[in-house]
């Protein structure tokens, strides 16, 4: 347990940026499932938010730094 929990906090016991992406991306997809199983919203309102999951997806960049479209101006 702990080398992964190296992995996920920083030396100054920060959660790593790309480790809080993944897990609330993880999130917002099992609300959604739920959502869908008990069907607290509408079937375009489900949809519409599954796609917007899809195309957006969890973070491949480990930090918003290191991200190609982020500016330092």
């Amino acid at each position: 347990m702990t080398s992964s929990l190296r992995r996920e906090v920083d030396e100054e016991g920060r959660l790593d940026e790309s480790y809080v992406q993944d897990a609330f991306h993880s999130y917002l997809k099992s609300s959604l499932a739920q959502a869908k199983v008990e069907r607290l919203l509408d079937v375009e309102v489900l949809s519409s938010a599954e796609g917007d999951l899809m195309i957006t997806g969890a973070s491949k960049y480990p930090s918003s730094s290191e991200c190609p479209d982020s500016r330092s101006d």
